[in-house]
């Protein structure tokens, strides 16, 4: 499937994958368009519940957005939504949309029977310990992301200044464990150290105006610098952490004893909260086979028909068009040729991400 956002028509009708399309409607296309000849009312895209088959299906969307426009309009599309987790506990299988819905699930199954209690002895109610942990769940896909620019989370939180406030940028020289790293706390005073380590060390560092690249860490780098969009989301979920009653303290483990966890007349200690997290998560799991499908051709016949396909119990939205002037500009935005205005909206909008899976 093409991007028929910047395809011109010749090579978008030259695609194996539209003609098909155009054909299997039967409503013709451009001049010959007419919807009564529409065979089927239904229209339903079904893709993969990863990022790659959400990057299909926005491909799809765009093609019936510019091209077939009154298919949205009168209703005929339709997404379905396939599992991304298959889960056998006790003999019984069930099918697991997404993975905010699997954290939940294994939370709530963790904590049956289960009680934490502070060190002082108080005791979180099941609502209240249900909140920490998918706060800590939160937390701990923010620290996955920082992690994946080669720094932890622990590096952040000690950096921070005596507001709480995280560092936006780090500058790093080397790698690996002889790496060394700075932070800044916004692009002027970053800007100003690297302009520093210009001089000192009689190099040149480029530094885009309009943001800090990225780079992944090599021996051959002897600069590389971060811009940590999850900074300012890190720093609320902090926030949020301390409005529970604990302290960033608490959480990295320098404080002792944070939790108790109690089971059946046994007791454990829990000595920082994502070992919290951990704990519960395993209970969670326990007795559980959990198989995350990667594709919807890893499913035999009867899971697709099961998961999928079947009207009585398939889930599935309709695509619908509330407000045609903001998706017009959304689709030219996103998948249109212009660059800057693209990057502008990944920026602006990067700490909003929750479905992002790399």
């Amino acid at each position: 499937m093409i991007n028929v956002e910047k395809a011109r028509v010749d090579r978008m009708l030259a695609n194996n994958e539209i003609r098909t399309l155009i054909t299997a409607i039967g409503c013709g296309f451009a001049e010959e368009w007419d919807v009564s000849k529409i065979r089927y009312h239904k229209i339903i895209i079904m893709t993969d519940a990863d990022v790659d088959g959400a990057h299909i299906r926005t491909l799809l969307l765009t093609f019936f957005y510019r091209k077939m426009p009154e298919l949205i309009e009168k209703g005929y599309v339709y997404l379905a939504q396939p599992p991304l987790y298959k889960v056998e506990r006790k003999k019984k299988i069930e099918y697991v949309l997404t993975d905010g819905e699997m954290t939940s699930r294994l939370l709530f199954l963790g904590l049956d029977d289960m009680t934490v209690k502070r060190v002082n002895g108080e005791v979180f109610d099941n609502d209240q310990a249900r909140r920490l942990l998918e706060l800590l769940a939160e937390i701990d896909e923010t620290s996955k992301a920082v992690e994946r620019r080669g720094l932890s989370v622990k590096a952040l939180l000690d950096a921070r200044d005596a507001n709480g406030v995280v560092p936006r940028y780090a500058l790093v020289r080397g790698a690996g464990d002889d790496a060394k790293i700075e932070f800044a706390m916004d692009e002027a005073a970053f800007k100003a150290r690297v302009a520093a380590l210009q001089q000192e060390l009689q190099t040149t560092i480029d530094i885009p105006t309009t943001q800090v690249e990225t780079y992944h860490p090599t021996d051959q780098m002897e600069f590389r610098w971060l811009e940590m969009y999850r900074a300012s989301l890190l720093r609320k979920q902090m926030e949020s952490l301390k409005g529970m009653g604990f302290t960033v303290e608490d959480y990295l483990g320098e404080s002792g004893t944070v939790a108790i966890l109690e089971e059946d007349g046994s007791s454990q200690e829990v000595k920082n909260l994502p070992d919290l997290l951990e704990a519960v998560r395993a209970r969670g799991r326990k007795g559980m086979s959990i198989y995350r499908f990667k594709g919807l051709g890893e499913m035999d016949a009867d899971e697709l028909y099961e998961t999928t396909m079947d009207p009585a119990r398939r889930h599935m939205l309709r695509v619908k068009l509330s407000d045609a002037v903001k998706a017009d500009q959304m689709f030219s935005l996103l998948m249109g040729d212009e660059v800057e205005p693209r990057r502008k909206f990944i920026e602006d909008n990067a700490l909003n991400v929750r479905s992002l899976d790399i």
